[in-house]
């Protein structure tokens, strides 16, 4: 892919927790597959996106797992590193229904690790009941709670 010179920003999180559904909202179209399965996103997938007259470089990853598994999550692994090596700013999607995980406290140590601006994105926070219970994703970073089925895509 052509270096740009405008920012990147990585959606990273682990697997199923709606990162490609943030990423199709953002970009306005179905570019990622959505899949109830686990493991859809293995590649980085990026889009160019106009918000407010400035120009965004947005990346889709494949969901973080432990590297030790199998050879295709040491792969994606690799991919994701790539994406937050590349990324100025990471959205660091969770999952509010099933509340903090410990793939979630290890992605954060990594990400904590880093000297990238980081947004803690709590997904799936399609009820108001949903946003309290997401309080408990503090201990990660400070929180937004959101629902990938609720955002509009408003410039």
């Amino acid at each position: 892919m052509k270096k740009s010179n405008h920012p990147k920003i990585a959606i990273v999180g682990r697997p199923n927790v709606g990162k490609s559904s943030l990423f199709n909202r953002i970009v306005g179209s179905r570019k990622a597959i959505v899949e109830a399965a686990s493991g859809t996103t293995r590649d980085r997938l990026h889009a160019d996106i106009k918000w407010k007259g400035k120009t965004f470089t947005i990346v889709d990853t494949g969901g973080f797992e432990h590297a030790g598994k199998d050879d295709i999550a040491r792969l994606i692994l690799r991919q994701l590193d790539t994406a937050i090596e590349e990324a100025d700013i990471i959205f660091f999607v969770t999952d509010v229904t099933a509340g903090v995980v410990h793939q979630d406290m290890e992605l954060s140590e990594r990400l904590r690790k880093t000297s990238k601006s980081i947004y803690l994105v709590v997904n799936k926070a399609d009820h108001e009941s949903s946003v309290s219970k997401g309080m408990e994703f503090f201990e990660l970073a400070s929180v937004i709670p959101t629902s990938s089925r609720l955002i509009t895509a408003q410039a």
